[in-house]
Protein backbone atom coordinates (compact mmCIF):
# COMPACT_ATOMS: atom_id res chain seq x y z
CA UNK A 1 0.00 0.00 0.00
CA UNK A 2 2.46 2.58 0.73
CA UNK A 3 5.60 1.66 -1.46
CA UNK A 4 7.46 4.76 -1.11
CA UNK A 5 7.89 3.87 2.92
CA UNK A 6 9.21 0.18 2.24
CA UNK A 7 13.40 0.30 1.39
CA UNK A 8 14.91 -0.59 -1.67
CA UNK A 9 16.51 -3.77 -2.20
CA UNK A 10 19.14 -2.37 -4.24
CA UNK A 11 19.65 0.76 -2.32
CA UNK A 12 23.44 0.84 -1.07
CA UNK A 13 23.65 2.16 2.60
CA UNK A 14 25.13 5.54 3.55
CA UNK A 15 28.56 5.67 4.64
CA UNK A 16 29.08 6.24 8.35
CA UNK A 17 30.52 9.31 9.52
CA UNK A 18 33.72 7.81 9.89
CA UNK A 19 33.94 6.67 6.47
CA UNK A 20 33.01 10.10 5.03
CA UNK A 21 35.60 11.58 7.66
CA UNK A 22 38.41 8.74 5.95
CA UNK A 23 37.51 8.72 2.61
CA UNK A 24 38.02 13.28 3.15
CA UNK A 25 41.04 12.32 5.02
CA UNK A 26 42.62 10.43 1.85
CA UNK A 27 41.60 13.08 -0.56
CA UNK A 28 43.51 15.45 1.64
CA UNK A 29 46.47 13.26 2.08
CA UNK A 30 46.93 12.54 -2.20
CA UNK A 31 46.45 16.38 -2.56
CA UNK A 32 49.63 16.97 0.36
CA UNK A 33 51.53 14.19 -0.82
CA UNK A 34 51.62 15.55 -4.79
CA UNK A 35 52.39 19.05 -3.68
CA UNK A 36 55.49 18.01 -1.38
CA UNK A 37 55.80 14.52 -3.27
CA UNK A 38 59.56 15.00 -4.19
CA UNK A 39 59.61 16.81 -7.23
CA UNK A 40 61.52 19.77 -7.83
CA UNK A 41 60.90 22.78 -5.57
CA UNK A 42 60.88 26.26 -7.95
CA UNK A 43 58.56 29.03 -8.06
CA UNK A 44 55.10 27.10 -9.25
CA UNK A 45 56.03 24.68 -6.16
CA UNK A 46 55.88 27.88 -4.16
CA UNK A 47 52.49 29.79 -5.66
CA UNK A 48 50.84 26.11 -5.37
CA UNK A 49 51.99 26.35 -1.58
CA UNK A 50 51.14 29.73 -1.10
CA UNK A 51 47.18 29.38 -2.62
CA UNK A 52 47.02 26.14 -0.49
CA UNK A 53 47.73 27.66 2.35
CA UNK A 54 45.37 30.65 2.02
CA UNK A 55 42.59 28.32 0.86
CA UNK A 56 43.53 26.14 4.67
CA UNK A 57 42.51 29.97 6.16
CA UNK A 58 46.39 29.77 7.59
CA UNK A 59 45.69 34.00 7.37
CA UNK A 60 48.78 36.08 5.06
CA UNK A 61 51.08 36.34 8.14
CA UNK A 62 51.78 32.86 8.74
CA UNK A 63 51.52 32.12 4.79
CA UNK A 64 54.22 35.09 4.37
CA UNK A 65 56.23 33.70 7.02
CA UNK A 66 56.20 29.96 6.45
CA UNK A 67 57.08 30.70 2.85
CA UNK A 68 60.31 33.23 3.37
CA UNK A 69 61.45 30.10 6.26
CA UNK A 70 60.85 27.64 3.32
CA UNK A 71 62.78 29.74 0.88
CA UNK A 72 65.55 30.04 3.07
CA UNK A 73 66.24 26.54 3.54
Amino acid sequence: MFSFLKKSADAAPLPSWRERLKAGLARTRVQIGGLFGGGKIDAALYEELESALLCADTGVAATQFLLDTCASR
